[in-house]
């Protein structure tokens, strides 16, 4: 998933990790969340259901914090999924593909772009 968000958060832009080491301050995001008490559901820690962004669930900045406040911005640009859904069937607005572009996560680390290209 870093590479695929290469080094930054996958939502802003902004760079978090520097090839080096982090750089800023980070988190791996649920897609469809872990739900309270976690989940057993294997697909919960697949690259499709997970989006490297920056700022953390305890900062009071950050992408992090966008999703968790803005619960319909972040459905909407499939940020946050529900429990039914998908994470390789749902689409996500992402920041890395410039432009920016709904795509499609697969869980081998294929981006597929609305046009139809893969990268």
């Amino acid at each position: 998933m870093l590479d695929r968000a290469d080094g930054c958060c996958e939502i802003c832009g902004v760079l978090i990790h520097d090839g080096d080491g982090w750089v800023g301050e980070h988190s791996f995001h649920h897609r469809r969340p872990r739900r309270m008490g976690g989940s057993s559901d294997p697909a919960t820690n697949r690259p499709s259901n997970l989006l490297l962004i920056c700022g953390s669930a305890t900062s009071p900045a950050g992408c992090h914090l966008l999703v968790e406040s803005q619960r319909a911005l972040a459905l909407g640009n499939g940020w946050l999924l529900h429990a039914e859904q998908n994470p390789t069937l749902e689409p996500v607005e992402l920041a890395v593909t410039p432009p920016a572009h709904r795509t499609w996560l697969k869980d081998d680390g294929v981006i597929t772009v609305a046009d139809g290209t893969n990268t």
